[in-house]
């Protein structure tokens, strides 16, 4: 991969094909498409082959962390997708790490996600229910996640995602 950078609006059809491309169903691409119609992105990132070919996306949208004193407004990481000819590469860990430090300039106190207990911790997602905090969604507690800013905060806490999340 060459470069990454924001999404602009003319990246519209490339992200959808790199994510129709990269999963089985393009409910994926419907849901970037539903939350960027809903003004609920926080950073979507591109990443550029040499030519300047869109090969992978990642989207960060708002999210809510309802705590005992106080409601944070905070991000979910997903989806993320890469075209399976760059996949394996790290193209999505390059996105990944570039969306979770726009989120930290945007002064987000947290990134929640909901994927694999063993690929996101290495970008410092830990089980949210260390913090005792939960999904809105019925998860396993293992796959949900989060990755803190500064201090944790600690529940009995839920993390609701954006509505848009219910159609996937």
């Amino acid at each position: 991969m060459d470069s990454i950078r924001p999404a602009v609006a003319s990246d519209s059809d490339a992200i959808r094909r790199v994510h129709c491309a990269a999963f089985p169903s393009a409910a994926e691409a419907d849901l970037v498409d539903a939350l960027r119609r809903a003004q609920a992105v926080c950073a979507s990132l591109v990443g550029l082959a040499e030519d300047g070919a869109v090969v992978g996306h990642a989207l960060f949208s708002y999210a809510s962390l309802e705590l005992p004193r106080e409601v944070l407004r905070v991000a979910a990481l997903g989806p993320v997708a890469v075209r399976p000819g760059w996949q394996r590469r790290g193209v999505g860990a390059e996105l990944i790490r570039a969306g979770l430090l726009r989120c930290w300039e945007l002064q987000l106190p947290a990134v929640i996600v909901l994927g694999h207990a063993t690929y996101y911790p290495r970008f410092g997602f830990r089980r949210a229910d260390t913090w005792s905090i939960r999904c809105g969604y019925d998860v396993p507690p293992e796959a949900f996640m989060i990755a803190w800013s500064d201090a944790p905060r600690s529940g009995p806490g839920l993390a609701k995602y954006h509505p848009a999340f219910g159609a996937v």
